[in-house]
């Protein structure tokens, strides 16, 4: 009798052991799963967020008209990914304001979605367009292949000029792509050439490509070198596994077969350009007959306080 229970509470005692041990065994799988999952999918956020500045600083190399960059950072992180934000500016004639803030997020999960990135305009059936978060006023190019654009083509140096005490940014459609040295030798030594168009491919509208034109800012001499070229041709082609299409336009593609067509400086060709100064000298652009358009983006009071 007594044996009897004594082996009742002896089996008792194993099959608890049992499930104490099964217990501890699962808990112990499970924080080692718990730790190795929160470890790859920090690696892989990590390769994402790491994507996706690449991605940032492509488009802040060749997509940026006379725009410039003032950080790269993450924020938002938490255990599913984040978000990558860089504040941006314009810079006229040493006087900055405020442009859109450039943002996408990134997870773990999801490729981050590359049209996030690109700039935003305000819808505007006018001959001008905005930045859609700080309202300022775009610089437009156009395609001179187009037989009829979305937006009047708009010819504004002149209005530019009989602005007084003022400084401004104007984008200027050439009338046959020029090169860098004759843009240089066409151009006032009073107004800067600040950020250089690659044009587009065929018909395409590019009034409708929300500000996102390709093309070279100068550097912080406000030169073009041959070595800021190399540099810059560099992230065209980096840009060839990136996908962002207007129309029948594909912006990236275009990017990189620029950047094949035209391995030589001296030899590439520019379809506009955007220049900055005092508003008065945009006077000797009135009749420039190498230019068929030209639209004035931001135009402010000249600021002895810089």
């Amino acid at each position: 009798m007594n044996e009897g229970k004594e082996f009742k509470q002896l089996a008792r005692r194993v099959r608890v052991r049992h499930w104490v041990m099964t217990i501890v065994l699962a808990a112990g799988v499970m924080l080692v799963m718990t730790v190795v999952t929160y470890k790859v999918t920090q690696i892989k956020a990590g390769q994402e967020s790491s994507a996706l500045m690449r991605y940032m600083n492509v488009i802040g190399d060749i997509m940026s008209p006379n725009i410039q960059h003032d950080d790269l950072r993450l924020v938002d992180n938490n255990l599913m990914g984040g978000k990558v934000v860089s504040h941006r500016y314009k810079e006229i004639e040493g006087q900055r304001f405020p442009w859109s803030t450039s943002s996408s997020n990134y997870s773990w999960l999801l490729r981050f979605a590359q049209t996030d990135l690109v700039s935003r305009t305000s819808a505007n059936f006018g001959p001008s367009t905005y930045d859609q978060d700080t309202q300022q006023k775009i610089p437009s190019f156009y395609n001179l292949k187009m037989q009829k654009h979305s937006m009047k083509v708009v010819h504004e140096v002149k209005k530019v000029a009989k602005t007084k005490d003022a400084i401004a940014e104007v984008a200027l459609t050439f009338k046959r792509p020029l090169t860098y040295a004759q843009i240089q030798a066409k151009l006032p030594q009073q107004l800067h050439a600040t950020w250089y168009w690659l044009g587009a491919k065929g018909d395409t509208d590019v009034t409708y490509v929300d500000n996102n034109y390709l093309g070279f800012s100068a550097n912080p001499k406000g030169q073009l070198t041959k070595g800021d070229y190399i540099r810059l041709r560099g992230a065209l082609e980096a840009a060839k596994p990136y996908h962002l299409v207007y129309d029948n336009f594909d912006v990236f593609k275009f990017a990189w077969q620029y950047a094949q067509k035209y391995p030589k400086f001296d030899q590439a060709p520019f379809a506009g350009v955007i220049v900055t100064g005092n508003s008065a000298d945009f006077q000797k652009l009135v009749k420039a007959n190498w230019v068929v358009a030209s639209s004035a983006g931001i135009v402010a009071p000249k600021t002895r306080i810089k």
